[in-house]
């Protein structure tokens, strides 16, 4: 049936040559595998191995005309001689046979959610029984991208960016021959190694080719395509594009898992609550948060806890209702890694919180915090500055500093749009422009005409269409 495919392949319009060929190469390559018997896959790990017929012999207490004879298909391995040569081989537990699939498929799943869920000692303990796989390159090729791409999961997960990286490039000059399977795994690990180091804009495109394989092979799990969407969704909310990364979020199928509390949910939920309150949908991102803030005290997780505190102090700071924003910021920052980008983002807008509420005394308190910290960064540099000229700017109306004006014209609101923070960039524009007022009515004009921009970026889709 095969062989007649191949000849008709000719008639059947196809007019990419290079599709035509891979085409037959592949249909080839499936009869010579399906042509494999244990016997010679075994005899190609021996030549691998450098091993001769005299060796195996001698392991397995027969003659070497016997490998022989069972090498050229004469005979097969008895099931004890087969056990033998797989502990030899270390291929124990990896498929020699078509049956074997399924159970091989199952322990490289289950080293995916071990890495999924951060249980490294765990994953590592089934990739000893699946790297095996790798000495059947030769005859199992698509298994092999599986695992390798398993493994760069793994090496993403322990922040051995480097290793991912390297692993992926001796992988991309076969990515037209892989499976389907394969190219959304390959195209998924290629967008979170550029997420890791903080590049959403090449991350996009890997997200969006993964994003429309997603649904080409039955042997794409469903936790592996919610966990792309989770990725693609927070890609396009750090690019600060919100209504795209809600549409991504309403593609996910978390049937029952809807109703779970789980990390999985909490990171989902968090993430879509933050959308909504970029375009100001508040009461939307309100009843998520309150159900948020209620499941990870559930399940006793503090960072969680204090994402959800910060991410409803950011809620009330724009809806300027800020003694609920100075409460759940306050609330978020002993539960956050001090230092940390989400623990400097509690401090600073607990202190735009309290300028607001002419709290002078917590805003002091805030920037001693700052003073404290250790190893301080261009972050905990800018926001400890920032607020002390916002303070300056809104304890003296009546009097023009200079200094704090060009200080947040020139380093904060830079810093924020770099940042991708063009909300919080937008709100400094409308201090600077309250503060020009008549004084200065062209700056003013264009500091209002600034702000309006980015509020405009944030809250209109300007892709428009279906996600591609």
């Amino acid at each position: 049936m095969l062989l007649v495919y191949i000849k008709n392949l000719d008639k059947m319009g196809v007019k990419d040559k290079k599709c035509l060929y891979m085409a037959k190469i592949n249909i080839w390559r499936g009869l010579w595998l399906m042509a494999l018997t244990v016997a010679l896959k075994l005899r190609g790990v021996r030549k691998a191995d450098r091993e001769n017929q005299e060796d195996i012999a001698h392991i397995l207490d027969i003659s070497p005309s016997g490998v022989s004879r069972i090498e050229k298909g004469e005979f097969e391995y008895t099931e004890e001689q087969e056990n033998i040569l797989r502990k030899h081989y270390h291929l124990v537990g990896i498929p020699l046979r078509e049956r074997e699939y399924p159970g091989f498929r199952n322990n490289i799943t289950l080293m995916r959610d071990y890495t999924r869920d951060g249980k490294i000692d765990e994953a590592k303990k089934v990739q000893e029984k699946v790297k095996g796989i790798l000495k059947l390159e030769f005859c199992e090729p698509d298994f092999c991208t599986l695992y390798r791409l398993t493994e760069v999961l793994l090496f993403q997960e322990e922040k051995k960016l480097d290793d991912a990286e390297e692993l992926l490039s001796s992988l991309q000059k076969d990515v037209d021959s892989f499976s389907s399977e394969n190219i959304f795994h390959y195209n998924s690990c290629m967008g979170s190694l550029y997420s890791l180091q903080d590049d959403e804009e090449n991350a996009l495109p890997y997200y969006k080719k993964a994003y429309n394989v997603r649904d080409s092979s039955a042997f794409i799990s469903l936790e592996d395509k919610n966990r792309l969407c989770f990725n693609f969704a927070k890609c396009y909310t750090s690019l600060e594009r919100p209504h795209r990364s809600i549409m991504v979020i309403s593609r996910l199928d978390r049937g029952n898992a809807l109703r779970q509390i789980s990390i999985s949910n909490l990171s989902i939920d968090i993430l879509q609550a933050n959308n909504y309150t970029m375009i100001a949908i508040y009461e939307e991102s309100e009843e998520i948060l309150q159900k948020c803030l209620l499941d990870a005290t559930s399940l006793d997780n503090t960072f969680y806890i204090g994402l959800t505190n910060l991410s409803f102090g950011v809620l009330y700071i724009y809806k300027e209702e800020w003694a609920d924003a100075v409460k759940y910021t306050k609330q978020a920052i002993p539960f956050l890694e001090k230092n940390s980008r989400f623990h400097l983002n509690a401090l600073y807008f607990c202190a735009r919180g309290s300028i607001e509420l002419k709290d002078t005394e917590e805003v002091y308190a805030i920037l001693k915090v700052f003073e404290s910290l250790e190893n301080k960064s261009e972050a905990n540099e800018v926001l400890y500055n920032t607020i002390k000229h916002i303070m300056a700017i809104k304890s003296y109306k009546s009097q023009f500093f200079e200094d704090s004006v060009n200080y947040i014209e020139e380093v904060s609101i830079p810093f924020f749009i770099k940042s991708r923070d063009s909300m919080e960039a937008a709100v400094l524009y409308e201090l600077l422009e309250k503060t020009y007022g008549k004084r200065k009515k062209l700056e003013s004009y264009r500091a209002s005409k600034d702000a309006k921009e980015l509020y405009k970026k944030i809250f209109f889709d300007h892709e428009g269409g279906d996600i591609k």
